[in-house]
């Protein structure tokens, strides 16, 4: 059922125009789409909203590389004008992916976070192992290592640690990925698993992230060492 369209005096008893289909089966997604969609035939919906042969409402097109939706997009919209408009999944469900996106942002401050408590275990780790090794700094000065080489090695050390860290978890990370990818472990519903992509920009920002943290720790933890500490 299908309201009748118009303005004026509504007759509630021939408001509607009907049509009497079979439900051949339902389909799942989000909670907003599934009470917002019916699907039938193109005959079908021609009859029940009073179309003509030629009159549609808008048209759906399904790109082969979805990487080229804006460039396709811009270039129909130049091409139809001002009369039509053209829209990418994204841009339809604008509200929907601005909130995905926050959450995403959310998440990388949260995990930002998370690294950061756990790099003052490196820190702690650097300053422990700088001085057991006080010793062997006063040697090294004896012999014309200058502060800053010294401070150089803690700071090297510091990175490789962070460095081998970062590898082996984003490793196992890669694997999960493409685990839950595959065989779906991890489910939302008994028939929906949770959804996962493998995106390099988010790669790349997780290695910029933890480097740059990890190369700060090493830092402050060699920020220790002085001609005063190893003097004495």
């Amino acid at each position: 059922m299908v309201p009748k369209p118009g303005k004026g005096f509504i007759n509630p008893t021939n408001s509607f125009y009907k049509t009497d289909v079979q439900v051949l089966g339902i389909y799942t997604g989000t909670e907003d789409f599934e009470n917002k969609y019916v699907f039938v035939t193109l005959d079908q919906a021609k009859n029940l909203l009073r179309f003509k042969d030629n009159q549609v409402t808008a048209i759906a097109l399904k790109i082969l590389d979805k990487d080229d939706a804006d460039d396709i997009a811009t270039t129909l919209q130049k091409k139809l004008g001002t009369s039509y408009s053209v829209k990418t999944k994204e841009q339809l469900n604008d509200v929907f992916y601005k909130v995905i996106n926050t959450e995403n942002f959310v998440s990388y401050l949260i995990f930002t976070l998370i690294i950061i408590i756990a790099l003052f275990n490196v820190i702690g780790a650097i300053i422990m192992m700088i001085i057991d090794k006080k010793q062997n700094l006063q040697t090294l000065n004896n012999l014309g290592t200058t502060i800053q080489e010294i401070k150089n090695i803690f700071v090297y050390q510091g990175f490789l640690l962070t460095f081998f860290g970062m590898l082996v978890g984003l490793i196992l990370g890669i694997i999960l990925v493409f685990l839950q990818d595959t065989f779906g472990l991890f489910m939302i519903t008994e028939s929906l698993p949770y959804p996962v992509e493998f995106q390099f920009y988010n790669f790349i920002i997780v290695i910029f992230t933890i480097t740059v943290l990890g190369f700060v720790a090493a830092k402050i933890a060699s920020s220790r060492i002085n001609q005063k500490f190893i003097e004495k």
